[in-house]
């Protein structure tokens, strides 16, 4: 059983974008029940814009959001340390909280945070759910669709750190997020996990809308896929 829910967000100059992660994430964390702790931690990396403030904004309504700003440098050492802050502010044992991971860019369905712990409930020490695209041009989605098939009620090969759970005992035993590589570091992540035994689960049922934006932080990352599924003459103008 999961008494505590830890949701960390990595952000990086997303003004525009956290605002509406963040109300899509305070309507995942009501829509669990009202015994479990929750804490929400944005961890603004670098920012030069107002993404510190927006975030304060937000801890100043909901005193379960903190703000952490730092200068880290990888996407990896933000979530981890987002983390560290988390757990600090968390009462329950590590077997029985939960680590969501989601980024700036994303939104989460109401029912992001449940669906999750019901396969935590099952058994399960991670999850690794899907996305869709918010906001893509039809060509672009048309070729992301294509290239990205899932199965109801199949597990598929996709990991995403917008849409990542880990059991944070198992995620504790791994080492947590990894900080050197600037790209990856969900992967890692989830095989670190795998290779411990742990039980984890590539489940279709999590999805969340991630940006579909062609340029991003993580030189390898989501947004350069998408960017190889372009062209410039075609979809990128």
């Amino acid at each position: 059983m999961i008494d505590a829910v830890a949701v960390v967000i990595p952000a990086r100059d997303e003004q525009a974008r956290l605002p509406g992660c963040l109300h899509s994430v305070a309507a995942a964390v009501a829509a669990l029940p009202t015994d479990i702790e929750v804490v929400t931690v944005v961890a603004a990396d670098s920012c030069t814009d107002t993404t510190v403030a927006v975030a304060a904004s937000h801890a100043d309504r909901d005193p379960r959001v903190r703000v952490l700003p730092g200068r880290w440098g990888t996407v990896g050492a933000a979530r981890r340390a987002g983390v560290e802050v988390a757990e600090a502010h968390l009462n329950a044992p590590p077997p029985r909280t939960w680590l969501a991971a989601t980024d700036a860019d994303t939104q989460v369905p109401e029912d992001w945070l449940t669906r999750h712990l019901e396969l935590a409930a099952a058994g399960w020490h991670a999850v690794a759910g899907v996305v869709r695209l918010a906001g893509a041009d039809p060509r672009l989605e048309a070729r992301f669709l294509a290239s990205y098939p899932v199965l109801p009620d199949e597990e598929h090969p996709y990991v995403h750190g917008a849409n990542l759970g880990v059991r944070a005992d198992a995620y504790a035993e791994v080492g947590g997020w990894p900080t050197r590589s600037p790209t990856g570091e969900d992967q890692k992540l989830w095989d670190a996990v795998r290779a411990s035994g742990r039980p984890a689960v590539a489940s279709p049922a999590s999805v969340v809308a991630t940006s579909a934006r062609l340029r991003s932080r993580a030189p390898k990352g989501f947004a350069a896929r998408l960017r190889e599924l372009s062209t410039e003459r075609e979809l990128q103008r």
